[in-house]
């Protein structure tokens, strides 16, 4: 057995996961998550993971055979703290962890009935035979279906948070070639303090001379400060809380 890199997929030998991404932030409309227009995205997300698999080509015959004997595939996501924001619920709360498991049963079921469809079209995975859904009438034509990596690079490809993480930071510096610092600060942030009236450059940089965080910065209303809490504002246990509710 392994994992991938990043340890969010077990895997048999030989094995690889073909990974995809979806940007929670994209379903919140109107102060709402789309929940309907997740599981139709997930259908059409299920079909293009696995007609990845087909397309493959794979130099090491090992891995190929493992591959296509599980056709295991991993849809996750990008952009959860920003839908967060969106929708003015703080990271470290009971409703954003009702959210997350609604959110991920919704994934799920959407996923499977899709994967049991595609294997009515065109087969079950192989060895579905040595599996717990052997002497099921709906068969998956995938072993596995959602995972949920870090995502970094993809998160900045699409502009948005990373994976099911918090932000990091709500604005910080980089130190970039021959001296420069590249500014960065969360447009979503942004967006929201000048919604109150309060955005400035001053105000920017205190919260980048304060680690980023908005926490205790007395310009920014309370009920800011509540739902922008960074990483290092959410006590461990909240951390776990969550991937626990996306995991369920």
């Amino acid at each position: 057995m392994a994992t991938n890199p990043c340890g969010e997929v077990p895997l048999y030998p030989y094995e690889s996961c073909n990974l995809g991404y979806l940007n929670f932030a994209n379903f919140v409309k109107e102060n709402k998550f789309d929940h309907q227009r997740l599981a139709d995205v997930m259908r059409t997300a299920v079909r293009l993971m696995d007609n990845v698999i087909s397309a493959s080509w794979f130099p090491v015959e090992e891995v190929q055979k493992s591959v296509t004997d599980h056709r295991r595939i991993g849809i996750g996501s990008v952009g959860w703290a920003e839908a967060l924001v969106k929708l003015e619920i703080p990271y470290d709360s009971d409703k954003a962890y009702r959210l997350a498991r609604k959110v991920t049963k919704t994934m799920y079921e959407a996923a499977f009935e899709t994967s049991c469809d595609l294997a009515e079209e065109k087969g079950s995975f192989p060895l579905v035979e040595e599996s717990i859904w052997a002497k099921e009438k709906r068969q998956p034509r995938n072993v596995a279906l959602l995972t949920f990596p870090p995502s970094s690079s993809n998160a900045v490809i699409c502009g948005t948070s990373f994976g099911i993480e918090p932000y990091f930071a709500l604005a910080y510096e980089q130190n970039v070639l021959e001296g420069m610092r590249l500014k960065t600060v969360i447009p979503a942030f942004v967006k929201k303090l000048k919604e109150k009236g309060i955005y400035s450059e001053e105000l920017i940089q205190k919260v980048i001379d304060n680690h980023g965080s908005a926490q205790g910065i007395k310009e920014i209303p309370e009920d800011l400060q509540e739902i922008f809490k960074v990483a290092h504002d959410i006590r461990w246990q909240d951390h776990i809380k969550m991937q626990a509710a996306f995991q369920k």
